[in-house]
């Protein structure tokens, strides 16, 4: 029970992950709606005393992930929102703004082109101020991309971030920290030969581009995601361009946020 917020365990319920249980709850101090994110301590079995090195490492990414949307929210409209982060009835948690839209999960096929065309620029304005700010998110998938349920999308769970240079969750052999859900991460990535970076973000976000338009996942042939052409949306060609902007990313011709912008931005369907 929390002295701030209120929600029923059950019915509040909105998701969880592998490092965090979300609820909607109401924030009785300003009467508003958040996401309540508290630290999945059961999910992730750090009761024994062995584990306390892995509970302050996630304590403290919590406080991270805090600060990083409260500093990158301010600079861009395409970053959720942080209220509070705190520990209160033996929980440590973080309220963010509540996003009507929810996630991109299971939208794959379903929106027109210049909707998807649009989310994936608000997603890649999100990352372009991040990295400028030295902050890789390392977590780009269609669940970490939220609609406010009016035409607007936002960043959400920094929760795996890396502060460039800083390296503040473990970037060693495949651990819980280093995180990220498998598909979206480039293969180089996941067996530690190389560390995540701002081309890796754009890696996964060229993915949840390719799956919106098409409602299917590309298929990875020796680490590298497989582009065949033509593309389809349904039993429609995708012009050739959409899959030459995806190998260039695939392939690290893209590599920073803003020509990732302006190469999307050129892609017209007839």
């Amino acid at each position: 029970m929390f002295f701030r917020y209120s929600f029923d365990q059950r019915v509040d319920f909105v998701g969880a992950g592998g490092l965090g249980q979300v609820f909607k709850a109401r924030d009785l101090l300003l009467g508003t709606t958040v996401a309540l994110k508290q630290i999945n301590w059961a999910r992730l079995g750090v009761e024994a005393p062995e584990g306390e090195w892995l509970r302050e490492k996630l304590i403290n990414n919590l406080f991270v992930e805090a600060k990083a949307h409260a500093r990158l929210s301010q600079l861009t409209n395409h970053v959720v929102e942080v209220s509070n982060v705190g520990f209160e009835n033996s929980c440590h948690f973080l309220a963010m703004e509540w996003m009507e839209g929810g996630s991109l999960r299971g939208k794959g096929g379903k929106l027109p082109f210049t909707e998807v065309q649009s989310i994936i620029r608000q997603a890649a304005d999100g990352l372009r101020v991040a990295h400028a700010h030295g902050v890789l998110h390392c977590d780009i998938s269609p669940d970490n991309i939220l609609s406010t349920g009016r035409h607007s999308y936002k960043l959400s769970d920094f929760g795996l971030l890396n502060l460039v240079n800083t390296h503040l969750v473990s970037n060693g052999g495949p651990s819980l920290l280093r995180g990220g859900k498998e598909y979206w991460l480039p293969t180089v990535v996941l067996t530690g030969e190389e560390q995540p970076s701002t081309w890796s973000d754009l890696y996964g976000l060229a993915l949840v581009f390719h799956n919106l338009l098409t409602g299917e996942l590309l298929t990875h042939n020796k680490g590298m995601p497989f582009v065949v052409e033509p593309l389809k949306r349904g039993a429609v060609d995708l012009p050739a361009i959409v899959a030459v902007f995806l190998r260039d990313v695939f392939t690290r011709r893209i590599s920073s946020a803003e020509l990732f912008s302006q190469r999307l931005s050129s892609i017209a369907l007839p």
